[in-house]
């Protein structure tokens, strides 16, 4: 298409580039297989749920191919003009924004040579480098790529059947204080490729994950991005959560989610009550950063 138009516009440089495009999509195409694989490791481990196997799919954006990772079609990779690689949730294909990026211009993810980048903590904003991290076609990326979708499977299909929401007293007020308490995984119910719960005591109230937060709200929100406690986390399960949790709060001034460091999740685990608490830096996440 470039080509095209830079022959009808009559624009010798234009056209020079299309050219050079073309010529590349030529010797690159055969490369690019029908999946891909994120693999590596990220820093703290944030949002290694990315990681794994990705198919393409038949969306192009800016020339290049997307991929939906393989197991989870919540979950996409793609190219944005002008800012690079993208590994983010499937509603945001195609835009500057998401939680992994590499600013490569390459064709294909396979062929991209500079490190990526992870989104980083709430409390810094911004970028880091992600040097564990690389994209690839071969058989090492393929075995270490199916080794972690394997593990990713066995946490899900271990998810606890009740967890506990727990907070220091009088540490949330309002809407969020409803949140505090037992839930019971709801039969059969999945959002986003991951279990749902209702509390116990008030079927009111649930806990699931919308594809970017695992969310504590109204019921009759479930699988939508609206609630009352959130946690910017990829995990599979509630009990593994690490990221810190936010509460909503009205009556606040400035920020709207400020951080809730007292909240926790937790189950039952050998020898009693056992927390899966975060080890993270406080801060404040806002909807996903654009670059």
């Amino acid at each position: 298409m470039g080509l095209i138009f830079a022959a009808l516009t009559e624009q010798p440089a234009a056209l020079r580039v299309a050219a050079a495009t073309c010529k590349q999509w030529r010797q690159h195409a055969k490369d690019v297989g029908l999946l891909m694989h994120l693999v590596g490791s990220t820093p703290g481990n944030r949002h290694s749920g990315y990681l794994g196997t990705y198919i393409i799919c038949n969306t192009f954006f800016h020339g290049r191919p997307s991929y939906v990772q393989l197991g989870d079609p919540g979950k996409m990779l793609w190219y944005s003009r002008k800012a690079g690689w993208f590994a983010g949730i499937t509603p945001e294909a195609g835009k500057g924004r998401g939680r992994l990026c590499n600013d490569s211009y390459a064709l294909a993810p396979q062929l991209i040579t500079t490190p990526w980048e992870i989104q980083a903590l709430p409390a810094v904003g911004g970028w880091e480098a992600a040097a564990g991290l690389r994209s690839g076609i071969d058989a090492e990326a393929e075995l270490e790529a199916s080794q972690h979708r394997k593990a990713a499977d066995a946490q899900r299909a271990a998810s606890a059947e009740m967890i506990y929401i727990t907070s220091a007293r009088g540490a949330l007020t309002g809407l969020a204080a409803k949140c505090v308490g037992a839930f019971s995984r709801i039969p059969g119910a999945q959002y986003n490729w991951r279990p749902a719960y209702l509390k116990q005591r008030s079927s009111k109230i649930a806990l699931w994950y919308d594809g970017r937060c695992w969310v504590g709200g109204a019921r009759e929100e479930l699988g939508r991005a609206t609630g009352y406690l959130a946690a910017q986390d990829d995990a599979v399960a509630p009990e593994l959560i690490a990221a810190p949790w936010q509460a909503f709060d009205s009556a606040a001034a400035g920020e709207r989610w400020p951080e809730a460091p007292s909240v926790r999740c937790v189950t039952f685990g050998d020898g009693g009550l056992t927390p899966r608490r975060s080890q993270r830096s406080p801060g404040t996440q806002t909807p996903l950063r654009s670059r």
